[in-house]
């Protein structure tokens, strides 16, 4: 499947059902904090709580576990909002005693990345004897595209908070080398806008009016 992203009407239509009309609502939540942190898929569910400090705010994703470590051998810190926090109360309720967000059946291990991609696919394409339409399959790395390409569009986010929400390695010179400032404040002030337009968005008015038919 190629990477693409979801634009408005599809992230409203997904956001709403995934969980409620298909899906289990633990995938569903996954699907949700990626597209609302803009991180990587693997990162999401390898995810342990104890990376997570819910009063400060914050998401400090170890670099060992990084796509990027063998570039960058610092900690990514994430910023949270409110609106993330609610989602985390929700994960909580599925992860139990587990120490990952999304553990598997045996509470000790991680849902593997290929199950979450059948779930979504499953989503997409409804089998069986159902009313659901069907809309153009996305794979779950879809969601940090969605981010990184709304976030533009809609939110209004500079690239360079985009990058570094997401934790693109910087390749120029003068960043690689001289600049050791974290950014952290600005980055919480543009997650704040992501998820202020994310919120209304998904749960305003005219998320109520999409079908299916406007997704083919």
């Amino acid at each position: 499947i190629d990477v693409r992203y979801l634009d408005r009407s599809e992230l409203i239509y997904v956001w709403n059902n995934a969980g409620a009309i298909a899906m289990s609502e633990q995938l569903a939540l996954a699907l949700k904090l990626l597209i609302s942190t803009g991180q990587r898929v693997l990162e999401v569910l390898q995810a342990e709580w104890s990376e997570f400090d819910l009063e400060e705010k914050e998401w400090v994703m170890p670099w060992q576990r990084r796509k990027t470590r063998n570039k960058i051998k610092i900690d990514h810190v994430v910023p949270l909002t409110d609106f993330h926090i609610n989602l985390l109360k929700k994960i909580k309720k599925f992860s139990g005693r587990s120490k990952y967000l999304f553990p598997n059946s045996s509470g000790k291990s991680y849902r593997s990345a290929s199950a979450f991609n059948q779930a979504v696919q499953r989503f997409c394409q409804p089998t069986g004897k159902t009313d659901r339409e069907s809309m153009v399959p996305f794979a779950p790395k879809a969601c940090r595209k969605t981010f990184k390409t709304l976030g533009a569009k809609h939110a209004k986010i500079s690239k360079e908070m985009r990058d570094k929400i997401q934790g693109h390695a910087d390749s120029d010179v003068s960043s690689k080398h001289y600049d050791h400032y974290d950014y952290l404040e600005e980055k919480r002030a543009a997650m704040q806008i992501w998820c202020d337009w994310l919120e209304r968005t998904v749960s305003g008015s005219t998320a109520q009016v999409f079908q299916m038919e406007q997704l083919s």
